[in-house]
């Protein structure tokens, strides 16, 4: 089995599945809940399954021929290095400034990280 771009997605997505169903189980419910059909857990451990289940059989399925070997050194580590510390840093502020003005300072950044350069564009 090659390694490729697919199966290295696959597996990271397959880790994230399993972890966000142990997260799913975590979800208090109202007292009662346990015995309905449909709960605050359904429909994320329904979301975990299916992700795992599509993520497992990319792993397992055998791959397209014309797959290429990954060339580490040809990607743009800068871009999304850059989003995660967006992320960390939105995370941290979220409750100062408040959700509308840090979700929107964190999307305008998020857009010019990008590469978006139309200020309307980002503005809109």
């Amino acid at each position: 089995m090659k390694i490729t771009r697919d199966r290295i997605s696959a597996l990271f997505f397959l880790v994230l599945s399993i972890a966000y169903y142990i997260g799913a189980g975590e979800i208090e419910l109202y007292p009662g809940d346990e015995e309905e059909l449909i709960n605050a857990q359904t429909f994320p451990k329904f979301i975990a399954v299916m992700a795992g289940i599509f993520s497992f059989l990319i792993l397992v399925l055998p791959a397209k021929a014309a797959e290429e070997k990954i060339d580490w050194a040809g990607f743009d580590w800068l871009r999304p290095l850059l989003l995660c510390g967006l992320m960390v840093a939105y995370g941290l502020t979220i409750k100062w400034p408040g959700f509308f003005l840090a979700t929107s300072v964190f999307l305008i950044c998020g857009f010019v990280v990008l590469g978006e350069r139309r200020w309307w564009v980002i503005l809109v």
